[in-house]
């Protein structure tokens, strides 16, 4: 899942009127100065120095340089998906080989290839209401009829879903795949329980379903002192349902662009086939490999988890001081990943928040991208992401926003 410029073609464009007429459009930065809304990790907590000195490194000896600045294989080069295949085993439990990977240009053109690979034009997808619109739009162009997958307190509400793919059988439509984000979801943040991830995966067999795990942001844990995570689809699954995507954008660099998918190896020469741009940078695979020797990309982790801990912090922590209950506001408290989700009372209106919140410096992406379809429920949604801004502009900006809601309500 990625959060990037406009002229990539996994991104979404998210549009809003400017006075005078036309459209200002969202772009990977930030155009004001107590920005939200975008899900970008901090550029001040980039590895630099350690990714320098590892493309020096690789670019040292003339074997690898001559590899590392080579067209490279489809798939992926053997020494990344060897990192894969280790990384996947101590930190998720999964046993895969290099013929269960394929190497993407970050994870959502994993779920696009994925999508292709599955989907016929018209097929029903469902995916959680709300979700990354990045994605939303990914599955769109891959010929996918979006329907909103019902969500809970804890994530996809698995009876619900039940119940609705019943319906759509009832009325002629059969899903052929679940997109959801189980761990630290984008938008919401939260994170589906174990008993849950089962329930799913029954719920899958039942109507021969694949479901799509992104897995973005499990890293980033903040509350590992609470025990373990749930385990993944991935490792719970003993069908082949499950294609795992993953990637590096949020634990090292996004522009390097490396991301992939974990599928059973029928799927994998599927998608292969359909990978148009061929391999994926060489060079940013090579510098990923060798700056994670000797444990250095797990304690640039750690690091990133203690810091990206404090912002989350902050952002509650404000939101608990300058959103009373008065307000109406509502709002989850992620264990972990970049977002708070919000709702507020339907007489806020999303426009005129919006608009105001601009004119005190603060941008949040709007709720209504998050759905394929207009929400169940009524309310005005925000994403916040607490990622890219220091804990004073984070505490500035939440009571900006505060005070614009106080003016909408008085």
């Amino acid at each position: 899942m990625t959060e990037q410029a406009d002229n990539n073609p996994y991104t979404p464009h998210w549009s809003r009127k400017v006075a005078g007429g036309g459209t200002a459009w969202y772009v990977a930065g930030v155009t004001e100065p107590y920005s939200l809304a975008y899900g970008n990790p901090d550029p001040a907590l980039f590895p630099t120095e350690g990714i320098e000195a590892a493309a020096k490194r690789v670019l040292a000896d003339p074997d690898s340089a001559g590899i590392a600045l080579q067209y490279g294989l489809v798939q992926g080069q053997p020494a990344f998906m060897d990192m894969l295949v280790e990384k996947l085993r101590t930190e998720g439990g999964i046993s895969v080989t290099r013929d269960n990977i394929v190497v993407t240009n970050g994870a959502s053109a994993a779920v696009g290839l994925a999508a292709r690979a599955l989907l016929d034009e018209g097929d029903v997808v469902l995916a959680e209401a709300p979700s990354f619109p990045g994605v939303l739009s990914v599955l769109k162009r891959a010929g996918a009829d979006l329907r909103n997958l019902p969500m809970g307190e804890d994530g996809i509400d698995v009876a619900a879903a039940d119940a609705l793919i019943d319906s759509l059988l009832s009325e002629g439509a059969r899903p052929r795949i679940i997109y959801t984000i189980p761990t630290f979801q984008n938008p919401s943040g939260r994170t589906l329980p174990e008993d849950a991830r089962r329930a799913l995966l029954v719920l899958a067999r039942k109507y021969d379903l694949t479901i799509v795990e992104d897995d973005a942001y499990r890293e980033l844990y903040y509350e590992a002192d609470k025990g373990p995570l749930p385990t993944t689809l991935y490792a719970l699954d003993t069908e082949g349902r499950v294609i795992r995507t993953g990637t590096m954008s949020k634990i090292l660099a996004p522009g390097m662009r490396l991301g992939w998918a974990v599928a059973q190896p029928d799927i994998v020469r599927r998608m292969l086939l359909l990978k148009d741009e061929g391999g994926t940078s060489t060079f940013a695979q090579a510098v990923a490999v060798e700056y994670s020797r000797n444990g250095a990309l797990a304690a640039h982790i750690r690091d990133l988890v203690a810091d990206y801990r404090i912002r989350r912090d902050t952002m509650l922590d404000a939101l608990d001081t300058h959103f009373p209950p008065e307000l109406g506001a509502t709002w989850t408290r992620p264990d972990g990943g970049f977002f708070v989700w919000m709702r507020l009372p339907p007489e806020v209106d999303q426009s005129a928040l919006a608009a105001g919140a601009r004119s005190v410096g603060v941008e949040y992406l709007p709720g209504e991208p998050c759905f394929a379809q207009s929400p169940a429920t009524s309310g005005t949604y925000l994403r916040l992401a607490y990622s890219l801004l220091d804990t004073q502009k984070i505490e500035e900006a939440i009571k900006r926003l505060a005070g614009q809601v106080v003016d909408l309500r008085s």
